[in-house]
C-alpha cells in the first residue's frame, strides 16, 4: 500500500503514478503470469475508499477502482479474479501501525475488522464466486453525519437515509448554540476562537499558546489529513458541517470563527447578535 495523500489540485501525474504504479503494474504482471495456470481464484486487495470515496486519496481511489474494473473485465474471458474492497483492518496495516487514522476513521464510523473476520470473509467470498464485493464494519448513520453531502450518494442511498432534521442536531450542539445566543455580543467569537485553537493544537500535538488565532495555520504544517479531522471535530462540537475547502480558504481562526458562527446562527435558526450592533 502505497499513499500519497492531498487535494486534486495539488496533484499532478508523479503522484498518481507513485500511488497508481504498486496495484496496476502488481495486477497486471500476476495476471500474465497466471493465464496459463488454470488457478481456481485469483484474488485481488481493493479498497473501501473506491467504493466511497475519500477525500484528499484521488490517487489511491483510481488505483483500487482500477482493480475494480480489471476483475470485471478479465472475468469476461473466463479468469477466475475477485476483488474484495477491504474497509479498515484493525489489527495490520495502516490502520493498525497509526492510531491517529485508525481514531479519524472511527469518527466517521468505519471501524476496523479483526485478521480472523477478514480471513473468515474471504473464505466465504471464494466460495461465492463474485468478480467484486465490498467487506466493511461502517455505521452508516454516523458516515453520513460526517458529511451530509453523503447523503446524495445514489449508490448508498439506501445506506445512508437521513431522519428527520431534528435527529441529526445533537443536544450538545443545540446547548451551545443557546449559551451563545446568550453571550455578550464580544465574547461569541472569543469562545469559537478559543475552541479552535485548542483544537488545532489537539491535531498537532502543541499546546494552545503556540498557535497564533491570527496566523494561517498552514504555516504550522498541518496537513490535508489533519485539515479533515479538524473539519469533524467542528461537526461534532457545533453541530455544524464544514468543508476541508471551506478551512483552506480561511485557515486563520479568527476569520474562520466568523463562518462558524454564522453557521451556528444559520442552522439552529437563531439570531445572529453580531451584527445588530452594526
Amino acid at each position: 500500500m502505497v499513499l500519497d495523500d492531498g487535494f486534486i489540485r495539488d496533484m499532478d501525474k508523479s503522484r498518481y503514478t507513485k500511488v497508481m504504479t504498486p496495484k496496476v503494474s502488481g495486477a497486471m504482471n500476476l495476471y500474465k503470469c497466471s493465464t496459463a495456470l488454470h488457478l481456481d481464484f485469483f484474488v485481488m486487495f481493493s479498497s473501501i475508499a473506491s467504493l466511497v470515496g475519500n477525500r484528499g486519496q484521488a490517487n489511491y481511489i483510481a488505483a483500487n477502482s482500477f482493480l475494480d474494473e480489471f476483475s470485471h473485465a478479465v472475468r469476461l474471458t473466463g479468469f477466475p479474479a475477485i476483488t474484495i474492497n477491504w474497509g479498515v483492518l484493525a489489527e495490520t496495516g495502516i490502520a493498525a501501525r497509526n492510531t491517529e487514522v485508525s481514531d479519524l476513521l472511527a469518527k466517521e464510523g468505519v471501524f476496523g475488522l479483526t485478521n480472523d473476520e477478514a480471513l473468515s470473509a474471504m473464505d466465504k467470498l471464494i466460495v461465492l464466486n463474485k468478480p467484486q464485493i465490498g467487506v466493511l464494519n461502517v455505521d452508516w448513520h454516523t458516515w453520513n453525519k460526517a458529511d451530509p453531502h453523503r447523503k446524495h450518494f445514489s449508490r448508498l442511498m439506501e445506506l445512508t437515509r437521513d431522519g428527520s432534521k431534528k435527529d441529526d442536531l445533537n443536544t450538545k450542539a443545540i446547548n451551545l448554540a443557546e449559551s451563545l445566543t446568550n453571550m455578550p455580543n464580544e465574547e461569541k467569537l472569543k469562545y469559537i476562537e478559543t475552541v479552535l485553537q485548542e483544537t488545532v493544537a489537539k491535531i498537532l500535538k502543541l499546546t494552545p499558546n503556540k498557535i497564533d488565532i491570527n496566523q494561517d495555520i498552514g504555516t504550522f504544517g498541518i496537513d490535508s489529513l489533519m485539515f479533515m479531522e479538524l473539519a469533524l471535530t467542528v461537526k461534532d462540537t457545533f453541530g455544524i458541517t464544514v468543508t476541508t475547502i471551506e478551512l483552506m480558504k480561511e485557515p486563520i481562526i479568527t476569520d474562520f470563527s466568523k463562518t462558524v458562527l454564522d453557521k451556528i446562527f444559520a442552522l439552529y435558526g437563531m439570531v445572529d447578535h453580531i451584527n445588530e450592533a452594526s
